[in-house]
């Protein structure tokens, strides 16, 4: 999004603080809001229903939405400088961006409908969306070529290569783990300390909160989840509200200074932008997903909600 989004936000005089920052935080929504690779790598290593993880995430995400709404007004608020009174668009032009928008909307809920009602697995929408995602390129003028389409299946190729590497690499390590024994000297260690659920949780997501500061967020869901499944299952904690809550935890993590993995991501690909501009730009956001953890996690019904109806 850093090469699509920065030069509009730019011709609009915003700030590279507030632009590369929202670009950076923006980044971390799409690791909750379905579908999400995250979500799905997390339900085939804690055997869960990856559609009902998807519905988990819709009001956290449209929660996470509107905070980063808020954030984006309180700093414009302080700072009116930082995203300057534009000219509004055009009728002409606004119809001709929803027009533009439409046929993604209309394929974002074909595919996400069908999972949630049951029409079809989340490995047939998965297909579906493909297919309608071509049918949209072709009407719009592109993969009418040999190399366009060798370029789009290659790209397809390799990012799938990388998720079941992840996934291979995910269950020979859940097994080493179990072979190890870990597990269960945590879990005698957890009952030595009459540790209940949401402490264990709590105690989970301030290990992933510095794990998210090195790794992504699949390798953290790929480190942690493992480790800790059979002490949180013990202890009678959702597994579809641990989900969400890893994810949150882990979007927080993508965005914390010093490493903060989506701001070093936008660097590379703004080089004009400096690396201190960026982290001042996500501090709002990083308030923003605070806020939002701390929701989700005393109030695990934004998360159970959708899912408890589904069931």
């Amino acid at each position: 999004m850093s090469p699509v989004a920065m030069p509009q936000m730019k011709s609009f005089n915003y700030s590279d603080r507030l632009a590369a920052g929202t670009i950076a935080a923006g980044g971390t929504l799409g690791i909750m809001i379905p579908p999400s690779v995250p979500l799905v790598i997390y339900g085939i290593i804690a055997e869960q229903n990856i559609g009902l993880l998807f519905i988990a995430g819709i009001l956290p995400g449209a929660l996470l939405i509107l905070l980063f709404m808020l954030a984006v007004s309180i700093t414009v608020y302080f700072d009116p400088d930082s995203a300057p009174v534009a000219k509004p668009l055009e009728p002409a032009r606004k119809k001709e961006a929803v027009r533009g928008t439409l046929p993604i909307l209309v394929l974002f809920i074909v595919v996400l409908g069908g999972i949630y009602g049951g029409v079809f697995t989340p490995t047939e929408a998965s297909g579906i969306g493909a297919f309608g995602a071509a049918t949209v390129a072709l009407l719009r003028g592109h993969l009418r070529t040999l190399t366009e389409w060798r370029s789009c299946l290659v790209e397809a190729a390799i990012t799938t290569s990388k998720i079941f590497i992840v996934l291979f690499g995910a269950v020979v390590f859940s097994q080493f783990i179990n072979l190890s024994g870990l597990p269960y000297d945590l879990l005698d260690y957890i009952d030595d300390k009459g540790m209940d659920g949401f402490e264990l949780v709590l105690f989970v997501c301030l290990i992933a909160l510095l794990m998210g500061r090195v790794f992504e967020s699949i390798g953290i869901i790929v480190l942690l989840v493992p480790v800790f499944l059979p002490a949180l299952m013990s202890t009678g904690v959702d597994m579809v509200w641990f989900g969400i809550i890893v994810v949150l935890v882990t979007e927080i993590g993508l965005i914390t200074p010093p490493i903060g993995m989506n701001a070093l991501v936008v660097k590379s690909v703004l080089p004009q932008v400096a690396l201190a501009d960026i982290f001042k730009g996500v501090i709002p956001y990083i308030a923003a997903l605070l806020i939002g953890l701390v929701v989700v996690f005393n109030f695990p019904v934004v998360a159970t909600l959708l899912p408890g109806i589904m069931r």
